[in-house]
């Protein structure tokens, strides 16, 4: 285990990400080769504009700012500047030596339970830790880097039972009660591990989450629940102090794993998991006249996706203008949210949306706090 002091930590937190890039191996970074928490690869790269290359004397006044280089290997003849798009001649240009940070997430996954103690650690599926503390009260840990769950990446806004555990530093460190980075948890005291989980997590009970969720929005009738997302919706943005402290917190981590979730989609030729920013998605569910489809489901139902013949349905509505389905049900069919996000990357932003149970959630969470405490002040039958 690495020994953790105010200055280590301080170092630590510039260095410790995938991909960050350094010319010389010096003891910190010894330091965490050695500890098994990353490794590092060696790559070789050229720079567009440099003195003591042959073509320098060749450029103009204005190529001589390009501050740009291009990654080489060794059987390459020529390259392209990555900034001004310059074919590079490789031969007698000098190569420049750099590497470059991966993160051993087997190894951090094995120094937290080392923290917690491993006698009372299981591992469910790698990016969970489940342990139990001394009244046989379960307790979970994330680690967000590596959890593909949606319902994960919205319930750290509310969760009374998970502590969520980030390593890749992005952007900003993440002022959530019960989100800390891996450094800061390595960092408490031994003695002081299973106190501080117990007090970090949010005061929102989502207990009372599940109550209202099956007892006041899943019983609904689909009439009611279309005309329950128009009122919430319309609440939101008729008091801005209320859509201004949620957008505020989407805008300042926008980017970051905590203001993003991922989501798999289906068909051949596709990446297996989609990063969508929730500040850009939540701005299209909050805009006025846009058409909305209200999707309800029974209980016994809601277990079930919505499908492309969903989506196909909202488009038709909507008369290809932008559109979005609301539901109480807990799945996105990979097709149905694959077409969603080819249609954002051809126009350039999201067209058509789904906000499905987690999100929805997640939206009431972060823009209507007080609803889970009595919903029908936020609505009125």
């Amino acid at each position: 285990m690495l020994i953790l002091n105010d200055r280590k930590v301080s170092v630590f937190r510039r260095i410790f990400r995938n991909n960050y890039e350094f010319e010389e191996i010096n003891h910190d970074i010894q330091d965490l080769i050695n500890s098994g928490l990353i490794s590092i690869s060696e790559y070789y790269f050229v720079k567009c504009v440099n003195r003591n290359d042959s073509d320098f004397l060749d450029l103009t006044e204005d190529q001589k700012n390009c501050s740009g280089k291009s990654y080489i290997n060794g059987n390459q003849e020529s390259s392209e500047c990555e900034i001004c798009n310059r074919q590079l001649v490789l031969e007698n240009k000098e190569r420049f030596k750099i590497y470059t940070i991966s993160i051993n997430y087997d190894i951090v996954i094995s120094a937290l339970s080392e923290k917690i103690g491993s006698d009372r650690i299981s591992i469910n599926n790698n990016p969970h830790i489940i342990f139990s503390d001394e009244e046989g009260k379960e307790h979970f840990l994330c680690i967000l880097d590596l959890c593909e769950n949606v319902e994960c990446r919205s319930k750290f806004y509310y969760s009374d039972d998970t502590l969520y555990i980030y390593c890749d530093i992005v952007l900003a460190e993440i002022e959530v009660p019960n989100v800390i980075w891996l450094f800061d948890f390595l960092s408490i005291n031994p003695d002081q591990i299973l106190s501080f989980i117990k007090s970090s997590t949010p005061l929102v009970d989502s207990e009372k989450i599940q109550n209202v969720m099956e007892n006041f929005i899943d019983t609904m009738l689909w009439q009611e629940f279309e005309d329950f997302i128009t009122q919430i919706l319309n609440y939101v943005r008729e008091h801005p102090d209320q859509y201004n402290e949620g957008m505020s917190f989407l805008q300042k981590y926008s980017g970051t794993i905590v203001s993003s979730f991922g989501i798999k989609l289906s068909g051949t030729g596709r990446t297996d998991v989609y990063s969508i920013n929730l500040l850009d998605y939540f701005m299209l569910l909050l805009k006025s006249d846009i058409r909305i489809e209200a999707k309800h489901s029974e209980p016994n139902n809601i277990n079930s996706s919505i499908h492309l013949n969903d989506l196909r349905e909202l488009m038709d509505h909507a008369f290809q203008n932008e559109g979005i389905i609301v539901t109480n049900r807990k799945k996105i069919d990979g097709s149905a949210i694959g077409r969603c996000i080819e249609l954002k990357e051809t126009n350039g932003h999201w067209k058509y949306i789904i906000i499905h149970r987690p999100l929805l959630i997640l939206f009431i969470s972060l823009f209507i706090k007080g609803f889970w405490d009595d919903p029908e002040v936020y609505y009125q039958n």
